[in-house]
């Protein structure tokens, strides 16, 4: 299904495109400098890995990031140059990205990030003099091409289901002995054989058996995966009503979460004797209040 945006939102963002357009230019100039060691590196660290010249493939640098992990500016490659928005340009277009994003026809389908790369391909598109759309009905146009139906199934911890449990659009369905199988054959068929069977019996020990919060969305898949997990985590929430006991008492726990959401409290540390590591240990922690 193609959306539709109202004519005069759209006349408003073909013209705010327009402007962007026009302030396109070419990557400034960065002064070298040495990055800050304790920001970039730890002492007695272990090398990960070590790269020859050689070993570089094609590199694009297409945005860049501050310390905060803030995107400060979008670039893209036009004739062995970087042209993009900086500064506060480049946060015209992050506001313009937000402002589309939000309208009815679109915010249920894409994320702010698609709206800001969908941008940046036309803007590229157009510096390049390459016949393209007003940028509402390009949006529009490569919105009907990249939504489509996806499923998420998110594991829940400490959860189990004798049957399936509908909470709003959410369904709570158990993650089966079958469904760990298909899963390892078909990697196991992807690998010609060489899947890794240690990964897979470590995965069924964590996930069969469990429940998982499953979903259908239809959406470019990053919007797909925001909408999917913000349901899930509202009917993980509401699931809390009937573990009676933390309900009532404040003192106990409920660690019914979305798999890797548990908020498990736990503290390691390294058991010495001699001078040399004895033992690693792990340990739970009762809660702090």
């Amino acid at each position: 299904m193609k959306p539709e945006l109202h004519p005069e939102a759209a006349k408003n963002f073909n013209d705010k495109g327009e402007g962007l357009l026009a302030e396109l230019a070419p990557e400034s100039p960065k002064s070298p400098s040495d990055p800050l060691p304790e920001l970039f590196s730890r002492p007695g660290a272990p090398i990960a890995a070590r790269f020859a010249e050689g070993d570089y493939i094609e590199f694009k640098v297409t945005e860049l990031i501050d310390l905060l992990d803030r995107t400060i500016a979008r670039y893209f490659d036009h004739e062995g140059k970087r042209i993009g928005l900086e500064g506060e340009r480049y946060e015209r277009l992050a506001q313009l990205s937000e402002n589309i994003q939000r309208t009815p026809a679109l915010r249920e389908l894409v994320s702010t990030r698609w709206v800001e790369d969908a941008i940046i391909d036309w803007m590229k598109a157009k510096y390049e003099n390459v016949t393209i759309p007003a940028l509402a009905d390009y949006l529009a146009e490569k919105c009907e091409e990249d939504a489509r139906e996806h499923e998420l199934w998110f594991p829940v911890a400490n959860l189990s289901v004798e049957s399936d449990l509908t909470f709003g659009n959410v369904v709570f369905r158990t993650i089966t002995e079958d469904i760990m199988d298909r899963w390892e054959q078909k990697a196991q068929d992807a690998t010609q054989g060489h899947g890794s069977s240690y990964y897979f019996s470590t995965m069924r020990g964590e996930l069969q058996g469990y429940a998982a919060s499953t979903i259908k969305v239809t959406a470019e898949p990053k919007r797909a995966f925001e909408v999917a997990l913000q349901e899930s985590e509202r009917a993980v929430d509401a699931l809390r009503v009937y573990h009676v006991t933390a309900a009532l008492l404040p003192e106990v726990t409920s660690y019914c979460a979305l798999r890797g959401r548990e908020n498990v409290q736990t503290v390691k540390h390294l058991r010495m004797a001699g001078g040399r590591v004895d033992k690693w240990v792990e340990a739970s922690t009762p809660s702090q209040s």
